[in-house]
């Protein structure tokens, strides 16, 4: 591979500056990088929008790169590969090759902690499960005494002459009233109480699978605050990553901010270890700190590697998670 050729920092125009491409700037602008790094974090998305969004943000990127390669070549045959036309377009081809690798990198660790949160809501919403399908204390007497629940209980007292009995017991103390009266109010007090009873088991089981469910989403939705935490910090190293290629391919004026890049995506790393228990790759090879003079080919040789590397540890992760479900009888007609 070719070495880049590094540009002065207050040159602005090459040739007679009317074309767009040789204008000293990065070839995508910060607010657009962000936003196809938004995109890309959903590439691990079962939402079928969201993954075509991502699909989509990544073709960019890619088309962005072969332009780039394209007129590159062209330069070089036109005007060689030591004119300053090639030099500038060798330049943004590689910064546009390492902020799309970066976010390659962080977009593998980002699908493979969602992974693991997809995972953890799940057994949540099983344990929730288990315990709304789970029996009441009320069903568990019915195993013993059927004759407990709504219209069974009615019968089971009829038919034993529980109820008749009962009437008879009532009718012999209010004995001044008119026995067909007692009856009638003693058979509308009953018919009251039973549909009371029933009622009140149905509100009981409501109510359980009401707060159940309510505490299973409220556990499910930190899960889901913490991922939006995560795929925050991301998206700061990846700002953090473009300022710190915009200085060292002598895109961005001089800048502290800028200059610290190493020191503020290792604030951003910190947080994220605290707060969301998670490691987030930064650097993802030695030369990226900013103090660091560039070596381009180990640079880019570090890139490829360290992304085949999280897909590799990606896929398997994936493998070993698919593995005891293949084994077990049955598992391939279920799916």
């Amino acid at each position: 591979m070719q070495e880049p050729k590094q540009l002065p920092g207050n040159q602005q125009k090459i040739g007679n500056g009317k074309r767009s491409e040789f204008l000293v700037k990065p070839p995508l602008d910060k607010d657009s990088s962000a936003t196809r790094a938004f995109l890309l974090l959903n590439r691990g998305s079962s939402n079928p929008e969201k993954l075509a969004d991502a699909t989509s943000a990544k073709a960019k990127n890619e088309r962005t790169i072969e332009w780039l390669q394209q007129k590159y070549d062209k330069k070089v045959v036109e005007s060689g590969e030591e004119s300053p036309e090639a030099a500038l377009l060798w330049t943004k081809l590689n910064f546009m090759r390492e902020l799309s690798d970066f976010v390659d990198v962080q977009t593998a660790r980002f699908i493979e902690i969602k992974n693991s949160l997809n995972i953890q809501k799940d057994n949540i919403q099983k344990q929730f499960d288990a315990k709304i399908n789970a029996p009441r204390w009320v069903d568990n007497l019915k195993t013993y005494l059927p004759w407990l629940g709504g219209a069974a209980m009615a019968t089971g007292v009829i038919g034993a002459g529980l109820w008749n009995w009962g009437i008879g017991k009532v009718q012999g103390v209010f004995s001044q009233f008119d026995p067909q009266n007692v009856k009638e109010m003693v058979n509308f007090i009953g018919l009251v109480s039973l549909g009371s009873w029933m009622y009140l088991q149905s509100y009981l089981a409501r109510r359980k699978k009401e707060k159940l469910a309510s505490k299973c989403a409220a556990r499910k939705d930190e899960i889901d605050g913490k991922e939006r935490g995560i795929k925050d910090s991301i998206l700061r190293l990846v700002a953090i990553e473009y300022d710190r290629l915009s200085k060292e391919y002598d895109f961005a004026k001089q800048d502290p901010d800028i200059a610290n890049a190493s020191a503020r995506a290792e604030i951003v790393r910190k947080e994220a270890q605290v707060k969301y228990g998670v490691d987030l790759p930064y650097p993802i090879f030695d030369s990226t700190r900013a103090e660091e003079a560039p070596v381009p080919k180990d640079r880019l040789n570090a890139f490829l590697s360290a992304i085949g590397g999280a897909f590799a540890a990606l896929a398997r992760r994936k493998a070993a998670q698919e593995a005891p479900e293949a084994a077990q009888p049955g598992a391939s007609a279920s799916q």
